[in-house]
């Protein structure tokens, strides 16, 4: 017997569901998530370059990535180089638009599950337009901690307007960036007077950034004492690490590339990422007929997600902001990250080797946004209009060949791959920050770390929708992100 905990999350792009499985065999719990807009499907016999546009289309949130993640692979390709103005400009958008989405996770995703009836102020009411409060319950924050937070939606809402204005002058719209090719960036003109502007425009956004919200998610966690409760053992951290710079130039990289398995660590092969198909509507490609294009069966038995099960090396990762901090910290790539980790993992008291909690990532989101800020800041100030945007040369894709584009997205590792042949797309893979943290069980009974967590709440006696939505929140929940 089958009982839905949760039907449904307001708000958030693409459908998921909570089960409660009650079998002769024990009970288990699992995501259903809605239908597939079968994207990696529909781009066969497109044109490469569509790619870079059409993937943006899976999320508002990772949007930004996955067009650099598909210009990544083309170029890859290609095997070309971009031009390094133009990957300041990728390096810029990808931090706006990753800032971007950790202020609207906190305030437009976690905070809401917190609040009731009396938390209705004129801010949740204009700002929340649509979501309905409940009566006060147990674990959510007290009504004088929750309208000093609220009263700071304002501040929240212009800091994301002059977000979006910055991010759609540098790309041309937004959250859909248009200047994205292969070597570069096109398109827009960049001068002395637009780089000052957004110098002047982001200026305005340090106070709230710097000290508003950070203050904010410190008094969340210090009035949710679960909020520092760790529910994984070990760590099974993913990272794509940093956008490269230019060879030659000497920067050193923000985030380590690699892979945390418990007491091991290493470099990262991507040949060691595979997807399990099992419990999805896919069909295993060893058993289609060779005439038989349809990769999908949606009457399949005991089918009942699109999200594909994304694994290193047969294992279920983490990834995000606090994984690739972690991966970063434990590497040693980078002493400022290093430092502020540690420092985190004292104050919230946490087990060094599983620090994974809902203050360790809300936090990682609020420093990881400090340092993005500094290096757009940076960036902005080095960019030379002179210099070439992009490689001004052609593009040939009629030889037989693929690419690979690795992204670290909002939230989390994001993977591009593609298969061209006679300037036409032949194949396209996409596995997302969704098919890693909100995979199903695989043939090896491994699942997600959302399931795991949702499963111990279940043996704790908390599976209820509110505590459902809650977790799922916490996650960076974009389905439609994973079902390609």
């Amino acid at each position: 017997m089958s009982q839905k905990v949760l039907h449904r999350m307001a708000n958030r792009e693409g459908h998921l569901e909570v089960i409660l499985d009650k079998t002769a065999e024990g009970e288990v719990v699992f995501l259903k998530s809605g239908q597939s807009i079968h994207l990696e499907d529909s781009l066969i016999g497109r044109s490469p370059l569509e790619a870079i546009q059409l993937t943006q289309r899976l999320s508002t949130k990772s949007g930004v990535a996955h067009g650099i993640a598909a210009t990544l692979a083309l170029e890859n390709y290609l095997q070309i180089e971009p031009a390094r103005t133009g990957q300041l400009v990728r390096h810029i958008q990808l931090y706006l638009s990753t800032i971007h989405s950790h202020i609207h996770h906190f305030y437009w995703e976690v905070l809401p599950d917190y609040l009731n009836l009396a938390h209705e102020t004129s801010e949740f009411k204009k700002y929340y337009m649509g979501l309905k409060l409940g009566r006060a319950r147990r674990g959510d924050l007290s009504r004088k901690k929750g309208r000093k937070i609220l009263a700071h939606l304002p501040q929240a809402y212009r800091t994301l307007g002059i977000l979006q204005e910055a991010l759609a002058e540098l790309g041309g719209k937004f959250p859909v960036v248009m200047n994205l090719i292969p070597g570069g960036v096109t398109n827009f003109s960049l001068d002395r007077k637009l780089i000052m502007r957004l110098l002047r425009s982001l200026e305005q956004s340090k106070a709230f950034i710097e000290l508003v919200w950070p203050t904010d998610v410190k008094e969340f966690i210090q009035a949710v004492p679960n909020s520092t409760k760790t529910f994984d053992e070990g760590m099974y951290l993913i990272s794509f690490g940093s956008l490269l710079l230019k060879k030659g130039e000497n920067q050193q990289q923000f985030y380590s590339t690699g892979v945390l398995m418990e007491e091991k660590k290493d470099s990262l092969n991507e040949l060691k990422i595979t997807e399990s198909l099992y419990h999805t509507y896919y069909r295993l490609i060893s058993r289609l007929e060779e005439d038989d294009d349809n990769f999908y069966d949606p009457k399949r038995k005991e089918a009942y997600t699109w999200i594909k099960g994304a694994r290193y090396e047969s294992e279920p990762m983490f990834t995000g902001a606090l994984a690739r901090m972690l991966v970063t910290h434990v590497m040693g790539g980078n002493l400022d990250i290093s430092d502020n980790m540690q420092r985190m993992i004292e104050d919230l008291q946490l087990p060094p080797d599983a620090p994974n909690c809902l203050a360790s990532r809300l936090l990682a989101e609020v420093l990881e946004t400090r340092f993005f800020m500094r290096e757009v800041m940076e960036h902005l100030q080095s960019l030379d209009p002179m210099k070439d945007r992009n490689l001004k040369r052609s593009f040939d894709f009629q030889l037989q060949g693929s690419g690979t584009g690795k992204v670290e997205a909002p939230g989390g590792s994001l993977l591009h791959e593609v298969w061209i042949k006679d300037g036409l797309i032949t194949q396209y893979r996409i596995v997302s920050p969704a098919n890693w943290n909100f995979s199903t069980t695989d043939s090896s009974g491994k699942t997600g770390i959302v399931e795991r967590e949702l499963n111990r709440l279940h043996q704790a006696g908390k599976l209820t929708s509110r505590e459902c939505s809650k977790v799922l929140n916490s996650y960076y929940i974009q389905v439609l992100d994973g079902t390609q």
